[in-house]
């Protein structure tokens, strides 16, 4: 295969790679959704919040620096796919990379609220640290905004190829 059509190919590699990514994020807003998930917030907050951390790691692939371990490497997702978004997406855009990187892909020391607590046993003292939930659900209104993006994305891929 000559460069131009294995670069070609490698460049319709990451969109096809990407289009899933947002299809992925996309089906589970809609699940979340479409189940209403949220009548019932409280209850089904440790669901609500592993849902939306794959949600939202699974929409923040493409932006997020891939291949730096292969040797041939297939290019990042252009951030011209990003025009297709409102003001309010972009902005939400925004948060949740801010998000997965410095609290669902990571453990931010920055970002991290952390407290402590003195337990007592006796003559006994132990520190403990507490930490409150790094988990975060999102408002219903951001998952409006969130189902929208993430198809609109989705779309956008086919742009591309």
């Amino acid at each position: 295969m000559d460069r131009k059509s294995d670069g070609l190919l490698r460049q319709f590699k990451r969109v096809a790679i990407s289009f899933a990514d947002f299809k992925e994020a996309n089906d589970i807003v809609s699940y979340i959704k479409n189940n209403k998930l949220y009548a019932e917030f409280e209850g089904n907050f440790l669901v609500l919040s592993a849902l939306t951390n794959s949600m939202i790691l699974a929409y923040c692939k493409p932006f997020s620096g891939n291949d730096s371990r292969n040797q041939i490497k297939v290019p990042d997702l252009p951030t011209t796919v990003l025009k297709v978004l409102s003001p309010d997406e972009l902005s939400l855009h925004k948060f949740l990379i801010q998000l997965r990187n410095q609290l669902i892909a990571h453990s931010d020391s920055q970002a991290i609220e952390m407290k402590f607590a003195i337990h007592t046993y006796g003559d006994f003292q132990m520190l403990q640290p507490v930490r409150n939930r790094s988990s975060r659900c999102l408002s219903p209104e951001q998952l409006d905004l969130f189902e929208s993006m993430s198809l609109k994305t989705a779309l956008a891929c086919s742009y591309f190829t």
